[in-house]
């Protein structure tokens, strides 16, 4: 009776140590300005994809971002978000080599969307952050967290949740104001398993 026992935890001992788990802290800080049409995308930091994702670049003057303030100068990233059935989020998923990662910690403030050539003023906003397996198929966590457009960046903990690790994509989604809203973070610590 006692073999069984002591052969998964052997079997899982050997799993994880086979792992390779490196710690990272995305502030996009070191991203080149490539500009695809007309726009600064990102597209991979540090072995995770990030989709629909751009390069939010501080005002040298004001050393704001549309009104926020970024955690660390001088780069976001962005997603634009709308208020719709799926919240159409931000996402975040394993690149190439990763097989999962765990989803630490960030950083996020909201501005409006404001018409190309005035300016975006910071807002209060609302957002759901959902931890997936099996790239989107299984949500395994789901956390809400409120920021006030006269604070800093709020700090999204996820640190203690035992539900942000080992996943294959995180969805960023706002879910109020109803206006078209931009939703940036920063400094997005995680951890890899490859």
């Amino acid at each position: 009776m006692l073999r069984f026992p002591l052969l998964v935890a052997s079997c899982l001992a050997a799993f994880t140590s086979a792992l390779k788990i490196q710690k990272f802290d995305d502030n996009y800080d070191n991203l080149g300005q490539s500009i695809a049409l007309g726009i600064p995308a990102i597209t991979s930091v540090n072995g995770l994809t990030y989709q629909g994702w751009t390069l939010g670049t501080s005002n040298p003057v004001t050393g704001t971002n549309g009104g926020v303030i970024p955690h660390t100068q001088k780069n976001t990233a962005v997603a634009v978000t709308t208020l719709t059935p799926t919240g159409n989020p931000g996402v975040i998923s394993v690149g190439k080599g990763v097989k999962c990662f765990d989803a630490k910690s960030f950083y996020f403030g909201c501005i409006l969307n404001a018409a190309q050539g005035q300016v975006s003023a910071a807002t209060g906003c609302g957002i759901n952050v959902s931890g997936f397996t099996a790239y989107g198929k299984n949500m395994v966590g789901s956390v809400s967290f409120n920021y006030d457009p006269a604070s800093p960046m709020r700090l999204a903990d996820l640190s203690k949740n035992p539900n942000y690790k080992c996943l294959t994509n995180l969805t960023i989604a706002v879910l109020t104001p109803q206006a078209l809203a931009l939703l940036q973070i920063d400094d997005f610590v995680h951890t890899n398993n490859s």
